[in-house]
């Protein structure tokens, strides 16, 4: 039985976010009109969404806020897949939407913001990243699920 239902619930969270796709978008942030990656995350909320985000940034460096902005920023950051050795800073935006929240990143190599023209590398790298996100989002998510599911039973 408990099998049957962690398996229900595990499709019923996985099947929307398989098919999560990382969208180009140029986007008004605190320093103007960039490129944006974005990516919605069926079922979560800002708080869910947040929190992962942080944690997944952790290991590049420390997430704060922008003043007088909603956004946050992860400053002078390293992540070898999308930069190599330059140090980025990753500016992030999470927002309600109908089905969940949508999360924004914007990736600044210092003279201009990752986008399929400006950076086709990096912009492949980027894409990874958000979508590995979105994989730790939906692990987040199940097990706080079958952690509820375990205190019914």
């Amino acid at each position: 039985m408990k099998s049957a239902l962690t398996l229900s619930i595990f499709f019923v969270l996985t099947f929307p976010l398989l098919q999560a796709q990382v969208l180009e978008e140029t986007r008004v942030m605190s320093i103007g009109s960039k490129p944006s990656l974005t990516i919605v995350l069926p079922g979560a909320d800002t708080k869910v969404a947040d929190a992962v985000w942080k944690e997944f940034i952790k290991p590049y460096g420390k997430v704060v806020r922008v003043k007088q902005s909603k956004e946050n920023v992860a400053s002078d950051v390293q992540i070898l897949d999308i930069g190599g050795v330059n140090r980025l800073n990753v500016y992030s935006l999470s927002e309600e939407v109908a089905d969940g929240a949508k999360m924004v990143v914007w990736l600044d190599m210092g003279p201009d913001f990752i986008s399929s023209e400006a950076y086709p590398k990096e912009y492949v790298a980027g894409v990874k990243f958000l979508k590995d996100y979105a994989q730790m989002v939906k692990v987040n998510m199940i097990t706080t699920e079958l952690e509820e599911q375990q205190k019914v039973l």
